[in-house]
């Protein structure tokens, strides 16, 4: 058996050649296996070994399968994203993109509308819940197809209407 602290080093050493972030893929794939934070695991490792889940995860990182996917999560501004194969996993961009629409409506009302556009896994909508207003949001995918992840929000709900 192998330390988790041994098996860190040698999944980053692994994952070079498939990732630019091959510690932090590492990271979330053994805290994950481990079924705890990357905070805990950093800063108070389990005196224990490696589970064989996450050497499991490794190979199919080192496949080029994303992290997100593997894990079937993904943190967004301040929310944690259920993805998963046909899900788009959230970019920094779309963080920027919500960052930038808060800041321009700083100190209004807000917009009373929000479209989103190709809504993938539907985090752009959920500028609603983190803004702390509560404008009426349209969502849209492809016609015919339905987003497995998204939810509406309190109050509100889904039309499958395409």
């Amino acid at each position: 058996m192998t330390t988790i602290l041994r098996a860190l080093g040698r999944a980053t050493n692994e994952l070079v050649v498939s990732s630019d972030t091959p510690r932090l893929d590492a990271e979330l794939l053994m805290a994950e296996a481990l079924h705890i934070d990357r905070d805990k695991l950093i800063l108070s490792p389990p005196q224990r070994d490696a589970p064989d889940r996450f050497f499991e995860m490794v190979e199919r990182r080192k496949l080029g399968e994303p992290v997100a996917y593997i894990t079937g999560r993904r943190a967004f501004w301040n929310i944690e994203l259920h993805v998963g194969p046909g899900v788009l996993i959230p970019r920094p961009d779309s963080e920027v993109l919500i960052a930038s629409a808060l800041e321009h409506f700083e100190g209004t009302e807000g917009p009373k509308r929000i479209l989103d556009l190709g809504t993938g896994p539907g985090h752009c909508c959920w500028l609603r819940s983190t803004s702390g207003r509560q404008p009426r949001v349209w969502a849209s995918t492809r016609p015919g197809r339905r987003c497995p992840t998204l939810r509406p929000m309190p109050g509100g709900s889904i039309s499958n209407r395409g």
